[in-house]
């Protein structure tokens, strides 16, 4: 898409928002692993969950969707192989999650990716499971299609990551749950925690976050999910940098890690009041946020704060930019290795409205100016970690952007109405970035 987004002078909304593609993988992956039939509520229009939904009912799940709801119920006697390849598009954390489902199987399977998937090195996923005893592996170059053949999963092993990575993580504990096998594996901080909370393994914040894997029988769900992190997130951060503005977002995640990234947009200044909703039936919190904004505060996010933030470093990056204070992140090497380099992206869009910026090998440094300045022409690489934080930079400038190569996906549609963004469709090559 191409997006022409005027600035804000005031934000506030009440919509409910889409659910979260990431936490529903993992609810789906859950439920294929339940005995009994499950009910999940609020999924997303996303290619992901069809994706996702359509290789589950190639293992011989049955389900039944309606609207955005699903019924799962896995086969009794155990997921059956395939008979064809599993084709998994474009969907990156499916195509982990199915891995080590897959490796765990009596029988081999073949996972098919398409572009820009089938480029990305998939290695360091497979690898830790192989460690742990499954047949797996890649081509050559280390990316899909990714051929599993029955292994010997090792009972009580141990995977210590060198970074937090939810995705190499979502693959190992798919792997534990489906061998039904005890397995601990740690971080030195954690990543995004839906899978070890769906998949009812036990967590231990310590000098490194530690995850044990459960051998107990794991109960259907009966789940509406939360809202989508990155869009109740830039809901937050808007409604703070707004003066004027309140808003309200449901079903927000409260985990401790999905806390720790509000408490940081929450230290711009505003107020956001939390009410807890009923218990979910699973160690999945969400919360009811109230947000009200106020004069912003400089902020400085350093390099500890935001460590296993790297999803939510886009975001935090244009809060620190917007605000006029500082934020550096170190250790986010995975971010160069995405559908573009968000990093270089990150820097060059940041330095376009006008803040100062510094790109290292492993992040990048920002220090905000006393305004952002428009009138800037850029693109957000059909990249779907980028497009939002570029979207909340053109909202909070003094002046029109044009955005080219935004991803058309729930959330970018869902942000650009928010923002009363003008879409329209583009087949033509975009720009470089201008301002």
């Amino acid at each position: 898409m191409i997006l022409h987004i005027d600035p804000l002078r005031t934000f506030s909304t009440k919509a409910l928002l889409p659910a979260d593609p990431f936490v529903a993988q993992a609810a789906l992956l859950r439920a294929a692993l339940a005995h009994g039939t499950s009910h999940i509520g609020g999924l997303p229009d996303d290619p992901d969950i069809a994706v996702m939904l359509d290789a589950l009912r190639a293992l011989g799940c049955e389900v039944e969707r309606s609207g955005d709801s699903a019924t799962m119920t896995p086969p009794a006697e155990g997921l059956r192989r395939p008979a064809h390849d599993l084709y998994l598009d474009n969907a990156s954390y499916a195509l982990r999650l199915l891995a080590g489902l897959c490796a765990a199987q009596p029988w081999p399977a073949t996972l098919m990716a398409q572009p820009p998937l089938l480029k990305r090195n998939v290695e360091r996923a497979l690898e830790p499971m192989r460690l742990l005893g499954a047949n797996i592996r890649a081509i050559d170059r280390g990316t899909p299609p990714v051929y599993s053949t029955p292994g010997t999963i090792l009972s009580g092993g141990r995977i210590d990551l060198p970074i937090p990575n939810a995705y190499v993580k979502g693959g190992l504990l798919a792997l534990a749950a489906a061998a039904r096998t005890p397995f601990t594996m740690t971080e030195p901080s954690p990543s995004r925690d839906a899978a070890e909370r769906l998949l009812g393994c036990t967590i231990e914040q310590g000098e490194r976050y530690t995850v044990h894997s459960t051998t107990a029988p794991l109960r259907p769900l009966h789940l509406a999910l939360p809202a989508d992190t990155a869009l109740a997130d830039s809901v937050a951060a808007l409604s703070i940098l707004r003066p004027g503005s309140n808003s309200t977002v449901h079903r927000r995640l409260g985990t401790p890690l999905e806390c720790r990234a509000l408490e940081l947009i929450a230290r711009v200044g505003g107020t956001i009041r939390e009410r807890d909703d009923p218990w979910n039936g699973v160690d999945l919190p969400t919360q009811t946020l109230d947000i009200g904004s106020s004069h912003a505060a400089q902020v400085r996010f350093t390099p500890d704060e935001l460590l296993g933030l790297q999803s939510e470093l886009p975001l935090l990056a244009v809060v620190a930019a917007a605000s006029g204070g500082t934020l550096e992140a170190r250790g986010m090497i995975d971010l160069r290795q995405q559908r573009c380099d968000r990093i270089a992206a990150l820097v060059d869009a940041l330095a376009a409205y006008g803040a100062e910026t510094e790109e290292l090998d492993d992040g990048l440094i920002v220090r905000g100016q006393e305004s952002l300045h428009g009138d800037v022409e850029l693109s957000a690489y059909a990249d779907p970690g980028i497009a939002p934080a570029l979207m909340l930079l053109a909202a909070l400038a003094d002046a029109p952007s044009t955005l080219h190569d935004v991803p058309d996906d729930f959330r970018t549609r869902t942000l650009a109405q928010l923002l009363g963004a003008r879409v329209e469709s583009s087949t033509v090559p975009s720009p470089s970035t201008t301002s």
